[in-house]
């Protein structure tokens, strides 16, 4: 279905725009909210357990060598059972897609576009994703090559023209109220992690150095969260933390403080350029993820007929699911952080893991032996 190949170096740098492409939005207060001080911990913390979870599912793909998500599924729970998480998967995956595509609709009518309609922003965004989504995931890997090294250098700017209006006496005390707080806070910056690194396991497949991708994908997971959470912490040693979780867009509120010597100000355009940017590769990598899993449960040979309509429901569902930023925030922290940590990042993963290693599934003779089995009688795509 997909017939381009992907270096480890794209891989890696496709595993950092998962994280920090949307994380960077809206994350920070969330998870301010409840380490409030203590929230560049519960990044670390997060960014920790991240990393071994960017191994696990990697090592997960690694025992289906050549296989994508829908074809792991089959091949480990067989064909009706693996069918029906498939389906579960794929609509879990398509509201976290239509709900990423709102948070940037949400970012651009409050930093840039204020009075444009919603239903232009929205349909502009998926065109061009659909766009990048025909061309393929080699276009998009190639992008946010060119684009990582402006995003670098852009956090860094943040940091360094931020760095004298900071007061480190806002991040103290360490641990006043205990390690509860902070638990809770990396819980929803590890869900945002697991569900964007997760979406590497479609890639493998397609990855021309699977054993040395992983490990970029694993480096690429901890550059982007360390990235976040150095992020996380500027709005609190910039405002403090009671006032930084009432900001509805944190960073964005950092960006408009900078100024140095009154010569460098007003620089929030620039970075709204580049978390444009990322935000779209981020889009785009879901997008043809989700038409790939289509393609593949429909039994398709090729995802593109499925990827014009996939794009005009994403463009509906995202403006009619949520009715306001209210909405969407509340959905975040109620619904989505607690269902991707329990389902998506934890639950189905070790399931797959459980029951491969109980049917002792793994590469080798065997294992050709019970892929051309598993797939008598129905069909699988392969990239």
């Amino acid at each position: 279905m997909l017939r381009e190949k992907i270096g480890p170096v794209q891989a890696g740098l496709l595993a950092f725009n998962q994280v920090f492409g949307t994380a960077v939005l809206f994350l920070p207060d969330f998870v301010v909210a409840s380490a409030r001080q203590d929230a560049w911990i519960a990044g670390l913390l997060a960014t920790l357990v991240g990393a071994g979870l960017a191994w696990f599912y990697c090592t997960l793909a690694l025992r289906f060598p050549g296989r994508n998500l829908i074809e792991i599924l089959r091949l480990t729970f067989g064909r009706w059972l693996g069918d029906m998480l498939g389906w579960l998967f794929f609509a879990w995956w398509t509201v976290s897609l239509a709900l990423i595509i709102r948070e940037f609709v949400e970012f651009q009518l409050s930093a840039a576009l204020r009075f444009t309609p919603i239903v232009v922003i929205d349909a502009s965004f998926l065109v061009v994703a659909w766009y990048a989504v025909r061309a393929g995931l080699e276009v998009i890997a190639r992008l946010e090559t060119l684009i990582f090294p402006f995003s670098a250098v852009a956090t860094l700017g943040i940091v360094i023209f931020i760095s004298q209006q900071l007061d480190l006496r806002y991040v103290l005390p360490i641990l006043e109220n205990g390690v509860r707080p902070v638990i809770h806070g990396a819980l929803y910056h590890l869900a945002w992690m697991g569900e964007a690194i997760i979406a590497m396991v479609l890639w493998m497949p397609y990855s021309s150095h699977p054993v040395r991708a992983r490990r970029w994908i694993v480096g690429g997971t901890i550059v982007a969260g360390l990235a976040t959470t150095v992020l996380t912490a500027l709005p609190v040693a910039l405002f403090g933390p009671q006032f930084t979780k009432q900001l509805l867009l944190p960073v964005y509120s950092v960006v408009q403080a900078i100024n140095v010597s009154d010569f460098i100000t007003n620089a929030d355009p620039v970075f709204v350029v580049f978390w444009t940017l990322e935000n779209f590769v981020r889009v785009a990598q879901g997008y043809l993820s989700a038409t790939l899993m289509l393609a593949g449960l429909l039994g398709l040979r090729s995802y593109r007929p499925v990827a014009s309509a996939m794009g005009a429901f994403l463009c509906a569902f995202s403006i009619w699911a949520w009715s306001n930023v209210s909405e969407l925030l509340t959905f975040l922290g109620n619904v989505w952080a607690p269902a991707a940590l329990s389902y998506n990042d934890l639950g189905l993963p070790l399931l797959t893991w459980a029951v491969a290693a109980l049917r002792g599934l793994r590469p080798g003779s065997m294992w050709e032996e019970t892929v051309t089995e598993a797939a008598e009688g129905y069909p699988l795509y392969r990239g």
